[in-house]
């Protein structure tokens, strides 16, 4: 799948739980974060802009 970024800044593994737990790969690029699923099956990337974001909180 392709990435809604036009530059990628930053890639790692990651896991989002979205009800399930998924494997998958976290991009941060220019337009923004976004979870690409290991299993293209699963759907589209998950996409928010900058914008869109008012905070964050990362687990490590």
């Amino acid at each position: 799948m392709a990435t809604n970024n036009s530059e990628i800044f930053y890639e790692t593994k990651g896991t989002a739980y979205l009800g399930v737990v998924e494997n998958g790969k976290i991009i941060l690029g220019d337009a923004g974060f976004e979870f690409e699923y290991k299993n293209p099956r699963r759907g589209q990337n998950i996409f928010f802009t900058w914008s869109s974001i008012k905070s964050a909180e990362v687990d490590v």
